[in-house]
Parts: C-alpha cells; sequence; structure tokens
C-alpha cells in the first residue's frame, strides 16, 4: 500500500477528495492500532 505524506486537511479540502481523505485516515487508524496493540501487549 503506498504510503501517503502526512495531510493536515480541512473540510472543503476533505470534501474535495474523500477517497484520499479516507486512505489517510485508514493509514493513521492501522498505525495507531498496531501502535495501542504492541503497549497493551508489552504491558502483560
Amino acid at each position: 500500500m503506498p504510503t501517503i505524506a502526512p495531510l493536515v486537511a480541512t473540510g472543503p479540502q476533505v470534501e474535495a477528495n474523500v477517497p484520499a481523505a479516507t486512505e489517510i485516515l485508514s493509514q493513521g487508524l492501522k498505525s495507531w492500532l498496531t501502535d495501542f496493540k504492541a503497549t497493551a501487549e508489552a504491558a502483560h
């Protein structure tokens, strides 16, 4: 999956390109979940 550069977007920018905004959000959530899981598993 290609990596999209970090993006700070406002409402109109997001609405202008919903698929790109959705992909950026998806990548961020996947990264957060991976980090969260690793942290939780390391605590046990």
